[in-house]
């Protein structure tokens, strides 16, 4: 990658940075390709799962003005190249919920950074409806029932207020920037075994209910990164797809929590494409 002039602004105090201006280009150079390399490993994980990234499309290879930003509970970027502002909030030590999109529509970068900031730092209401019963995402409301699919449980609908913690972002401006191609993950690619995957495999065993006599349940484990927010699982009973379930890392690393499914009744394209993907990066299962 290149970069040329690099300038470190902090959004709401202002920097006093000792050893003047090469401090703060070499502390924005530091950090700001610290919080792009974050966002590259995100897109490139949702590429390959999601066949895309959240909010924008991504260009590989694209060249030109970037501005990154960062806080203690945010990340993010705009750039005319991709035309779009996006951020991501922080989930521990990895990049977790897609928080907020844009398009940027010409001009220069820095207005449309702060016009975005701005917005990440209004309220935002969401109107969230009631669950029924039926199947859908779990919470944290424990293992698969039935045939292995998430029963969620009955909740009346809410309006929820989303208030973003906005303080203290700093931003640096990289004005000649370069896009990298998105492959698949490194973890994928390398078939790197994490070192959480035998606690991960209990984890899975023990939250799952074992099927009917007879029935041979297989739970199929592809590569994931640790720092991965999210591990979607194959179930398979008697070689036959039952289902994808996605397990959603806790926010303070400490264990897992399953997210939600993809019943190939209701969903069939979704599940066949991902159960394609899991076993394309099958690392191990889970048989019972």
């Amino acid at each position: 990658m290149r970069q040329s002039i690099v300038v470190l602004v902090v959004f709401g105090a202002l920097a006093d940075a000792p050893g003047g201006r090469a401090s703060q280009d070499a502390l924005c150079l530091e950090e700001g390709k610290r919080a792009f390399d974050d966002l590259v490993e995100r897109w490139t994980w949702e590429s390959f799962w999601d066949g895309s990234t959240s909010g924008f499309r991504y260009r590989p290879r694209a060249n030109g003005e970037a501005e990154v930003f960062w806080n203690a509970d945010m990340v993010g970027m705009c750039s005319q190249q991709l035309g779009s502002c996006t951020a991501y909030e922080r989930s521990g030590g990895r990049l977790g919920q897609f928080a907020l999109s844009s398009r940027v529509r010409g001009g220069e970068i820095s207005p449309a950074t702060d016009a975005f900031l701005h917005s990440l730092n209004e309220p935002r209401i969401v109107a969230e409806g009631g669950d029924t019963g039926s199947r859908g995402l779990a919470g944290s409301y424990g293992p698969l029932e039935g045939r292995g699919v998430v029963q969620s449980i009955p909740t009346p609908g809410r309006v929820v207020v989303v208030q973003q913690s906005t303080s203290g972002f700093q931003s640096c401006n990289l004005p000649n920037w370069s896009f990298p191609p998105l492959g698949p993950p490194v973890p994928i690619r390398d078939k790197i075994t994490p070192a959480s995957l035998s606690s991960f495999k209990g984890w899975l065993d023990g939250n799952l209910h074992p099927w009917p006599v007879g029935a041979k349940s297989e739970y199929v484990i592809p590569y994931y990164g640790p720092d991965d927010p999210m591990v979607y699982v194959l179930v398979r009973v008697g070689g036959v797809t039952e289902s994808v379930i996605f397990i959603v890392a806790e926010p303070d690393g400490d264990g897992w929590r399953i997210g939600g499914h993809f019943d190939p009744k209701e969903s069939p394209a979704q599940v066949h494409r991902l159960a394609r993907l899991i076993l394309s990066a099958r690392m191990t299962s889970v048989v019972r």
